[in-house]
């Protein structure tokens, strides 16, 4: 979702209106055709880097693609946000919810499992982190969030989101100003890293936490996987910002990115695959998606 617009704002007007061969474990269902035999469901530990990231590239349809034609800047981005919030009557937190169900929905499908570490900034990409939380943690998934901000720094949509997954007891820990060793420790035994931390907004050189943030996660020794866009890359240009996440999937909303279709951006951003916030087809098609 888009960081640094102001759609927590009008939300409330309306209410108030790795692949380094790491081992996990893997499920295998075998069944048994005859009559009465109960499914039988093995579990084996095999490295990950022999478990391939599932692509839908060969799929005609899957059901969190939306069938879009165009690549959107950032200022189209936050259009549709804007459009669906104020012409359509969708709460931004509405938005938020589809956003990071769908992204969990896509990350379980492509085969996220094990331990997940799910790195949060404290804007809307980060609220959408959150919501992938919750979702995994609903399906038994081993979740951690960690949040680089302070608890206070976080409102509007993402606020809310925030809170569920705290008052839900959920692994939540805020690390504002993050030591090496922290994160090296809180990242080393992850199977999996959710990249939640900046969104399509992020223009120019990053500050910190997030270099830092970034780097650890790219030389941790887990499988990686971005939310709407790898954290560090430039929207529009699709050059990295200094530190960039590299990511084997990028689940991006409504449509991708400008940015990917530069030379050389799919070695940040992976396998792209555009996940639907629910916009409807109507506005899709208003903004020349349909």
């Amino acid at each position: 979702m888009v960081i640094g617009d102001d759609r927590s704002n009008r939300s409330a007007r309306i209410a108030g209106r790795g692949l380094h061969g790491r081992p996990r474990r893997v499920r295998i269902e075998t069944s048994d055709h005859r009559a009465g035999q109960r499914r039988k469901r093995l579990t084996a530990r095999v490295p990950v880097s022999d478990v391939p990231l599932r692509s839908y590239a060969d799929d005609t349809k899957h059901p969190n693609m939306a069938d879009t034609l165009n690549s959107l800047t950032r200022d189209e981005v936050r259009d549709v946000d804007r459009r669906a919030i104020d012409e359509l009557g969708m709460p931004g937190v509405v938005l938020m919810e589809n956003a990071g169900r769908e992204s969990a929905r896509l990350f379980r499908q492509a085969g996220l499992d094990g331990k997940v570490v799910i790195c949060c900034g404290k804007g809307n990409n980060g609220g959408d982190g959150y919501v992938i939380a919750r979702h995994l943690e609903l399906e038994g998934v081993s979740v951690r969030t960690l949040v680089f901000a302070e608890p206070d720094d976080i409102t509007g949509d993402a606020g809310i989101n925030l809170r569920i997954l705290q008052q839900s007891g959920a692994n939540v820990e805020f690390l504002p100003t993050p030591h090496a060793e922290d994160l090296q420790q809180r990242l080393a035994d992850a199977d999996w890293i959710v990249d939640a931390l900046l969104g399509t907004g992020i223009r120019g050189e990053l500050r910190e936490p997030f270099p830092t943030v970034i780097a650890f996660i790219n030389a941790a020794p887990a499988r990686v996987v971005a939310v709407d866009l790898p954290s560090g890359m430039d929207c529009d240009t699709g050059a990295p910002l200094g530190e960039c996440v590299r990511a084997e999937m990028t689940a991006t909303f409504v449509a991708r990115k400008q940015g990917f279709d530069a030379a050389g951006a799919d070695a940040w951003t992976g396998a792209v695959e555009v996940v639907s916030i629910g916009v409807p087809r109507s506005l899709l098609a208003a903004c020349g998606l349909r």
